[in-house]
């Protein structure tokens, strides 16, 4: 589900109607497989997306499109299948071991592009810094690739990067921290986030985080449903 909770009104849907009206306007920018299965409650009225508290209900759908940019990096752990990692680094003191007894200085390569393909294993990742350990088909390291027939076994701890690039990942939750950014639902519908904390549902797609930018992090594939709470939110139609 896609819940909104917030000390003050939601604010007003610029761009299509208001009131009694703005749970219509939402559901009619979405695709009609969609609405099917979507409902929109708040604590206001039934219908009225203005109080304290408004759902819309994606639960029951087989997931939503949406992106999101927002300023903080979420910390990201657990068991992963990725089709490809691209970090930046500048970090010339992690060791890369290769198959449990090879090792990969990177102090020999003065840093660049580590690049991973069909990864499936652990992941460790937050603002700052990257740690995995699990197998890959693929490892390159400034364009110098390392492949075989087999999986290739890959760890490393704490290696700090500059951006990073994640394709085709799937987590079952994403919690932000408070944070300022942008919420687009099918590129419909958009909410102006400022202050607020957000948790990511059920999601599937792309993931790039740079830590010079300060979009921070963006997201872009679906999802099963987005919690938001904060002071509070505005939203609009595009």
């Amino acid at each position: 589900m896609v819940i909104f909770m917030n000390s003050k009104n939601l604010g007003t849907l610029t761009g299509g109607s208001v009131g009694g009206e703005a749970k219509d306007a939402i559901l009619s920018v979405l695709p009609e497989s969609i609405q099917k299965d979507l409902t929109v409650d708040s604590t206001g009225s039934s219908d009225t997306l203005t109080g304290n508290n408004a759902a819309i209900d994606f639960t029951k759908a087989s997931g939503v499109g949406f992106s999101l940019t927002f300023d903080q990096i979420p910390t990201i752990k657990g068991a992963v299948e990725i089709k490809s990692i691209d970090l930046d680094f500048s970090d010339l003191t992690t060791t890369i071991k290769v198959n449990g007894d090879s090792q990969l200085e990177l102090n020999e390569i003065k840093g660049g592009t580590l690049s991973i393909e069909n990864f499936v294993g652990d992941v460790n990742f937050d603002g700052e810094q990257f740690s995995l350990d699990g197998v890959a088909r693929r490892i390159a390291v400034n364009g110098v690739a390392f492949s075989a027939n087999k999986d290739i076994k890959i760890s490393f701890d704490n290696l700090k990067y500059s951006s990073l690039q994640v394709s085709n990942i799937a987590l079952k939750d994403i919690q932000f921290p408070k944070g300022k950014g942008a919420l687009v639902i099918e590129n419909k519908v958009q909410y102006t986030l400022d202050g607020d904390q957000i948790v990511i549902h059920k999601y599937t797609g792309s993931l790039s985080a740079n830590q010079e930018n300060e979009s921070g992090v963006v997201l872009s594939g679906k999802t099963g449903g987005v919690e938001i709470a904060g002071e509070d939110l505005s939203a609009s139609l595009s």
